[in-house]
């Protein structure tokens, strides 16, 4: 178990290295082109992201394969260049919205709760709480739906 835990400690590092050594290949490729060039590489892959992602509404997978072309090799790149979390954080239009209806959903449920009138008597401070407890059952149900 110990040589197990050992070995995958090296491999681990070995995969630091080789990802900060194609860092650093990519770093000095890119400074290595013209401004035309790096204008053109950004306009090409820029216009491609925009395609997979807004206009296809594709998969991680679907950008780098179907829209850039590439093969598996590509995932772990785009992984270690942080497009797969640029992926996952990208929200439609659609998304964005039910998002917001949900919180909004959620901020006048407090409020109502927030601005009630707090009732002093026993019997009426029971009905209140068993009210706010079907209002927020409901209110799950609605937005688990």
């Amino acid at each position: 178990m110990e040589k197990l835990i050992e070995t995958l400690s090296e491999l681990s590092e070995y995969l630091k290295e080789a990802e900060t050594q194609y860092k650093q290949e990519c770093d000095e490729y890119w400074a290595s082109l013209s401004e035309e060039d790096r204008l053109r590489a950004f306009y090409s892959v820029i216009s491609r992201v925009v395609q997979g992602e807004l206009k296809d509404r594709g998969s991680y997978r679907h950008v780098l394969y179907g829209v850039f072309g590439f093969g598996p090799e590509s995932y772990s790149i785009g992984m270690q260049c942080g497009y797969l979390t640029l992926h996952n954080r990208i929200y439609t239009e659609e998304q964005d919205n039910e998002m917001f209806d949900r919180y909004y959903k959620l901020y006048n449920f407090v409020q109502f709760i927030a601005n009630d009138y707090v009732e002093l008597s026993h019997d009426k401070t029971a009905w209140q709480r068993d009210d706010f407890i079907k209002r927020a059952r409901k209110l799950l149900e609605e937005l688990n739906g």
